[in-house]
Formats: C-alpha cells, sequence, structure tokens
C-alpha cells in the first residue's frame, strides 16, 4: 500500500509492538531514583508459582496492579511494578519428581547433582515462560472475511 494511503483498518500489532519497543529502550518503565521531588509508588508482582502457567487468576491481579501503577504514574508519582519470580521450592520438586516417576525414575537414581541440574532447569524454563507471559500481549480476535 502507498505510504499516503491508511489502511481500511486499525492493525493494532505492528503499532504496539513499536511502541512497546520504544518505551523499553527509554526505560519508560522504569522508576528513576534521580526524581526524588515525586512521591515513589511500587508494587511487587506476587510471584507466581513455577509449578505451572499463569491463570485467570494471575490475570485479574496482574490488570488490577497495572491500573493503579498506570493512575499513580498519570498523577506523576515515580512508580516501579516490579514483577516476582518463584524459587525451587517443595511443590516445584513434587512436579520435577512426578515427571522423573513418568520417565520411570525417581530422585535417588538420579543422584543429589543431576537432580539439582532437573530442577534447575524446570525452575528456568517455567520462569522465563511465566516473565515473558506478564509482558503485555496483545490478543485480537481474526479479523471477520
Amino acid at each position: 500500500m502507498s505510504s499516503d494511503l491508511l489502511d481500511k483498518g486499525y492493525e493494532p500489532h505492528d503499532v504496539e509492538k513499536r511502541w512497546y519497543d520504544f518505551w523499553e529502550k527509554e526505560s519508560l518503565f522504569a522508576a528513576n531514583e534521580e526524581q526524588s521531588a515525586q512521591q515513589c509508588y511500587s508494587i511487587v508482582i506476587p510471584p507466581p508459582n513455577v509449578t505451572g502457567v499463569l491463570h485467570m487468576g494471575h490475570a485479574l491481579n496482574n490488570t488490577l496492579q497495572d491500573i493503579l501503577c498506570r493512575y499513580r504514574r498519570l498523577r506523576g508519582d515515580n512508580v516501579l511494578w516490579m514483577p516476582g519470580t518463584d524459587h525451587a521450592g517443595i511443590a516445584t520438586q513434587n512436579v520435577v519428581e512426578k515427571d522423573l516417576a513418568g520417565k520411570g525414575m525417581d530422585r535417588y537414581q538420579l543422584g543429589r547433582l543431576r537432580k539439582a541440574r532437573q530442577l534447575d532447569l524446570h525452575v528456568s524454563t517455567k520462569d522465563r515462560r511465566i516473565t515473558l507471559d506478564l509482558r503485555p500481549k496483545i490478543v485480537i480476535a481474526p479479523r471477520a472475511q
């Protein structure tokens, strides 16, 4: 399409990606320590358990936190919204052990070092997924033909 013509409909994917990349590059999501005259406001996202994936409860909680952070930023406050992540706790160990059992193994066969590596692999995989899921996503229904 010619650059001087508008598209028939608004296609947010490209626009939103361009703005998101700009906000990240300019560190607009970060709180500014130098602006001490501003009132500080922060929320730490409670860490989702790394045994699974995010669900509707997380979506509701994060939506409410997002609203509060945007409101405070619009008021001129110095806002930080910090995602938290879980560590390899007992629930994570149970999930890894169930995975091992499905392969006909148990933690004693693995030994301490290999078991620790399995836990680390599980946590890093799930943690990365959760952290990416916490980033804003644009979900657009397919356009009717």
